[in-house]
Parts: structure tokens; C-alpha cells; sequence
């Protein structure tokens, strides 16, 4: 009897400890979870307003590491791609005020066209010429506009790509949240 009242104390004692470390380290476990939410809720809260500055600094092994990292993945991809978009942006306006300017340009030497005109007697020469100042402006206003058409199909492949990105991270994101679901269903059990 008294080795069975040993056996049962022994046996109570080993519970108490185990039940103190599992909570222990359901509580430390917690706390980590936690604390990877915590940032990249702010993380992500800060990419929805705008800042893509963020650095994802938590070095975990988990599935939490391997969400971090695609994340990490998605953010430097945007920022690559906003500044390809902030590239062709500027040539595209670039090039704009190149079609403004040769369009003045172009109007100007229709005036002095149309002055030549008025003014006849002062010769053939003079208005071929003219004419020819024309067609070269014609020439130039082509070109700029087949430029813009070629940075315009330079911007649909961007965007492209954009959405063949934003679809692959989903899909990782949606299997990254079904391995969360499932983690948390065995840790329940």
C-alpha cells in the first residue's frame, strides 16, 4: 500500500511537471505566433497603404519563415516592377512632350505654309521649301507616336506580369494558409 501511495504521488508529480512545461511551451509558442502576426500585420497594413519599405526581419524555419520569405519575395517584385512602371512613365512623358513640342512645331509651319500661300509672289522656291520643313516635322511626329505605341505595349507586359505574380503569390498564400488550418487542427488534437 505504502509503495502504491509512493507510485501514485511519483505519478501525480510527473503530470503536475508535464502539465506546467506543456503550458509553458503552449504559452512561449503563442507568444512567437503572436508576435509574427503582429508584424506582418503591420507589415502588410503598411504595403496596403503604400510603403513597400518594409523588411521583414523574423528569421523562423516554419511555416511562418517560409511566409515571411514569400512575402519578402512578393514585396522586392513589386518594388522591381514599380520602378520599370516609373521608367516607362517617364519616357512615355518624355516622349509626350516631344509630340507637344513637334505639334506646335508642326503648327507653327503651317502658319508660315499658309503665309507662303498669301504670299505667292515672293516664289516657288520659297514654298517648297516650306514643304519640305513640313514633311520632315510629319516625318519626326510619326516616329515619337510609334514610339509611344511601343512603351504602351512595354506597360501592357508589365501588367501582365504584375497579375502572373500577384496569381502565384496568392496560390502560395491560399497553401500557406491551408498548412496554418491544418497545423492548427493537429496542435488541437
Amino acid at each position: 500500500l505504502e509503495q502504491a501511495n509512493d507510485i501514485r504521488t511519483f505519478t501525480f508529480v510527473i503530470v503536475f511537471i508535464a502539465s506546467v512545461v506543456a503550458i509553458a511551451l503552449s504559452l512561449i509558442m503563442a507568444v512567437g505566433i503572436k508576435k509574427v502576426m503582429r508584424e506582418l500585420n503591420l507589415i502588410a497594413k503598411k504595403a496596403a497603404e503604400g510603403d513597400m519599405t518594409q523588411l521583414i526581419t523574423e528569421k523562423r524555419k516554419d511555416e511562418f519563415g517560409l511566409l515571411n520569405k514569400h512575402l519578402s519575395g512578393m514585396f522586392s517584385g513589386m518594388k522591381e516592377l514599380i520602378g520599370k512602371v516609373s521608367e516607362v512613365t517617364e519616357s512615355v512623358s518624355l516622349s509626350s512632350k516631344d509630340v507637344a513640342d513637334s505639334s506646335i512645331s508642326l503648327v507653327d509651319n503651317a502658319k508660315q505654309i499658309s503665309q507662303t500661300v498669301v504670299n505667292i509672289e515672293l516664289g516657288i522656291n520659297e514654298q517648297a521649301g516650306n514643304a519640305e520643313n513640313c514633311m520632315k516635322k510629319m516625318d519626326e511626329l510619326s516616329g515619337l507616336i510609334n514610339n509611344v505605341v511601343d512603351r504602351t505595349g512595354q506597360i501592357n507586359e508589365l501588367a501582365e506580369k504584375t497579375k502572373n505574380i500577384l496569381l502565384q503569390n496568392s496560390n502560395i498564400m491560399h497553401g500557406l494558409a491551408q498548412n496554418v488550418k491544418s497545423s492548427t487542427g493537429i496542435s488541437r488534437t
